[in-house]
């Protein structure tokens, strides 16, 4: 992965930004980056996604979404750059690539692990384990 590459660059442009490889548990962290106006860099096995055939991964920022759809931005289907992924095949095709991510930010931000909340059941169990 270029995170590497991103961060020297960065470096060169002497902005207050970083960036990080992350692998997220699944579009949760992908939702709340978008929430956060940090637009992640995903790579997703686009063959895969278009012909359901295994591929190489590609990378396109997501810039929003919607119930259904991630629109993307994705520099080599210019001039026309915006593309919509629909959730569910998009989703199966990031997984493919173990949900690589890389997210972009600025140094003062802290970007945590992104995780999804979890409750069990347990939780909601009085303790006894007598429910009513």
């Amino acid at each position: 992965m270029p995170s590497n590459n991103i961060r020297v660059f960065l470096r060169t442009l002497d902005l207050p930004l970083n960036a990080k490889l992350a692998f997220l548990e699944d579009a949760y962290g992908l939702r709340n980056l978008i929430y956060r106006n940090i637009p992640p860099i995903v790579l997703y096995d686009r063959n895969y996604f278009l012909k359901h055939v295994h591929g190489i991964g590609h990378a396109v920022v997501l810039v929003d979404q919607t119930e259904e759809m991630f629109v993307s931005v994705d520099p080599s289907l210019g001039p026309k750059y915006i593309f919509k992924l629909p959730k569910t095949d998009f989703i199966e095709a990031w997984r493919l690539k173990a949900n690589a991510t890389i997210i972009i930010y600025p140094k003062s931000y802290k970007i945590g692990e992104i995780k999804t909340p979890s409750i069990t059941l347990m939780d909601y169990i009085p303790k006894g384990g007598k429910t009513g």
